[in-house]
């Protein structure tokens, strides 16, 4: 294979997408580095190393994840989600879609370094992307998901999650039912 390591990968490029472009880099990720580069630059995204792998948290829903990247292609004004990945994305697209919805409708970033909630840029939370490298292949392939079918399901989610919080199902909790009488 050609990534023994895809940790390694994954932090090189947060190396790159930071500015820092030339870490080290271990033997047989050239090509995946490689493939990364100039996907970038033949897709036209700008990335801002101020948001790169940043905490997204949303208090009304109770959850935070950390994006990989919020960035924007030339060609558009709005900054989109941006995610990462080597696997397969056909089997985990629907999950994808939700995981980046959920980012772009988070309410703040936060810097846990200094403690700091920032506003969030203003983000296009009808589309993100996808940044695929599969996993030894050498290539870089971008697809844009719909993220309003995901937060419609991120929320589906939340209301079941909040539905068996419930402790509200049993009609007499003080009194048990007695039968065989």
């Amino acid at each position: 294979r050609e990534w023994d390591n895809l940790g390694t990968m994954v932090t090189w490029h947060r190396h790159y997408a930071l500015g820092d472009i030339q870490p080290a880099i271990l033997p047989g990720l050239q090509t995946g580095v490689d493939a990364y580069r100039s996907g970038i630059v033949q897709h036209g995204v700008i990335i801002d190393p101020r948001l790169v792998e940043v905490l997204l948290v949303n208090e009304k829903y109770e959850y935070a994840g950390t994006a990989d990247r919020i960035a924007r292609f030339k060609s558009r004004k709005r900054k989109q989600i941006f995610d990462l990945k080597t696997g397969n994305i056909d089997y985990a697209i629907n999950a994808i879609a939700v995981q980046m919805a959920m980012y772009a409708n988070a309410e703040y970033i936060y810097n846990w370094q200094t403690q700091e909630r920032l506003p969030m840029p203003e983000i296009d939370k009808t589309r993100g992307v996808i940044i695929h490298l599969p996993a030894g292949q050498g290539k870089c392939e971008m697809y844009e998901l719909d993220l309003v079918a995901g937060w419609e399901a991120a929320q589906m989610a939340m209301e079941v999650r909040a539905w068996r919080k419930r402790k509200d199902l049993h009609l007499d909790r003080k009194t048990p039912i007695v039968t065989g009488k």
